[in-house]
């Protein structure tokens, strides 16, 4: 891998060469703040999923270009 390729925005990403990476590491910790989901109701919490599955996965369609 000679890049990576960072989603700033709904439609925006950012690619960085290796020699711009300090480092990589995988993380334990979710980008989700802490506590999120224990003020949803179970219905809600299964709409959320829902929405989330519907958009996709965006390595599976590939990075959109910064604009």
């Amino acid at each position: 891998m000679d890049s990576l390729i960072l989603q700033t925005g709904p439609a925006t990403t950012v690619r960085l060469v290796n020699k711009q990476i300090s480092g990589r590491r995988v993380t334990e910790v979710s980008l989700m703040p802490a506590g999120l989901l224990d003020m949803l109701a179970d219905r809600d919490i299964a709409d959320l999923y829902a929405y989330l599955k519907s958009l996709g996965s965006p390595a599976a369609e590939g990075p959109k270009k910064a604009g």
